[in-house]
């Protein structure tokens, strides 16, 4: 899992440190990453398939049973 942050690094950090989280964060400084996702708010949560394509897409927030379902579709059976 890796986030992104449509911002700075230095936004990225205090946002992170700020609410204790300890993840994989990249910071989409320019914005070109929100762009190619069409990211218009969010969370905007994208699942993104080994083959990298994109599986499924969500605007908000999404509760542990959407995301283990989603992980379900691309976990190897």
């Amino acid at each position: 899992m890796v986030t992104i942050h449509v911002g700075g690094a230095d936004g990225v950090r205090e946002y992170l440190r700020s609410n204790h989280l300890e993840m994989t964060a990249l910071a989409d400084a320019d914005g070109a990453a929100a762009q190619a996702y069409h990211v218009s708010g969010v969370p905007k949560l994208v699942l993104i398939g080994v083959d990298g394509k994109i599986k499924r897409t969500t605007a908000g927030f999404a509760d542990e049973s959407v995301l283990q379902e989603w992980m379900d579709l691309v976990r190897p059976s």
